[in-house]
């Protein structure tokens, strides 16, 4: 049940095909937010405030003011992201604020009267311009809404890429590039076929009868070596187009991967932006392994197995069951799903650890 749960949600948010163009749209959507969230969180929890060399906040040693900081620059850009969606609501209700509705003018007004109306209608539509300009993200979720993200993570890059340049600052016109451009495209294109790999083993489980156990652990390990394989692709880009954009223009490179790296292990809490990437990249398999095995705890639980017996009684014996007994029956089945997949999930997660612990001190 858990496993065709999740995989109508995952039809309804990328379509039914795992490697079609919507999935990649949905993924490319997700990806650009890492990079801000990446550096957002370094600097809210950690003090990052310089990622990459380029300084992007203020350097606040206080913990509290930095998370109330952050909370104010997430809800400016929700704020800003509702303006653009709805720019010609925000103009409308500006210049009724102003003038009055339409509806209420005199049938006559008067040139100067039509001339400041349309005057102010520009005013508010300018400022609603303005807020996409000065949030990048919020045009690309804004007009993600009505057209394919492609054509909005574009505007979004070259709004931020021109202005920076506009204002000569090669600095910060890398770090957009970097941002919004590079990390997310090789980000999105290692996700989606990530979630590809473990959509089509989610659609194995939930075809025919119920797999063995023996099955379901070999699926999610092929999963786990393949999720591995697009995260080891996806790193090895990284490392190469950062080489390449190194020979191509050594001048606007940001940081070089064994910089990167170097920083790291210096200090874990700058890795931010890569602890994400490897998140994101596996996440698909470890829902992938939580289902698998939780759907085997909760099936093999003694408290499904006690409500089974109740039920085999009662068909053994011709009676139907009474509106008490059906709802112990319910709460046993309840209470043996959250059971079985709150055990999956500490077994799901003590195993991933297992397995990146040495990886990461291989890597780092």
């Amino acid at each position: 049940m858990a496993i065709a749960e999740v995989l109508a949600l995952a039809d309804a948010v990328y379509g039914p095909r795992p490697l079609s163009w919507r999935a990649f749209d949905r993924c490319l959507l997700l990806a650009l937010f890492y990079p801000l969230i990446a550096v957002v969180l370094g600097w809210a929890l950690f003090n990052t405030h310089s990622p990459a060399g380029l300084t992007l906040f203020v350097d606040e040693p206080r913990l509290l003011p930095r998370i109330g900081r952050a909370i104010a620059l997430v809800f400016a850009m929700a704020v800003a992201a509702w303006v653009v969606a709805n720019a010609q609501r925000f103009a409308d209700f500006v210049v009724d604020r102003v003038f009055g509705p339409p509806e209420n003018s005199p049938a006559r007004p008067g040139f100067l009267s039509k001339a400041g109306r349309a005057g102010v209608d520009l005013v508010a539509v300018a400022v609603a311009f303005a807020f996409a300009v000065a949030f990048a993200v919020a045009v690309a979720v804004a007009v993600a809404v009505a057209f394919a993200f492609a054509v909005a993570f574009a505007v979004a890059v070259a709004f931020a890429f021109a202005f920076a340049v506009f204002n000569d600052d090669t600095a910060t016109a890398a770090f957009v590039l970097l941002l919004y451009a590079f990390l997310p495209l090789l980000n999105a294109v290692a996700d989606w076929v990530s979630l590809a790999i473990t959509r089509s083993f989610l659609r194995g489980h939930g075809r025919g009868p119920r797999p063995a156990l023996a099955v379901i652990g070999v699926r999610a390990v092929a999963d786990l070596a393949l999720a591995l394989v697009c995260l080891g692709v996806l790193l090895a880009a990284i490392a190469l187009g950062l080489d390449l954009w190194g020979r191509i223009s050594p001048a606007t490179l940001p940081f070089t991967a064994a910089t990167y790296m170097a920083e790291i292990r210096a200090d874990p809490t700058r890795g931010m932006a890569l602890y994400l990437m490897v998140a994101t990249t596996l996440l698909p398999t470890f829902v992938h392994v939580l289902l698998g095995l939780g759907a085997v705890l909760s099936h093999r639980g003694h408290m499904l197995s006690d409500a089974a017996l109740v039920l085999e009684a009662k068909l053994a014996s011709g009676a139907a069951l009474t509106v008490i007994e059906r709802a112990d029956m319910v709460g046993h089945v309840r209470r043996a799903r959250w059971a079985g997949y709150g055990a999956a999930a500490v077994i799901t997660g003590v195993l991933f650890a297992l397995v990146l612990y040495p990886i990461w001190h291989l890597v780092i």
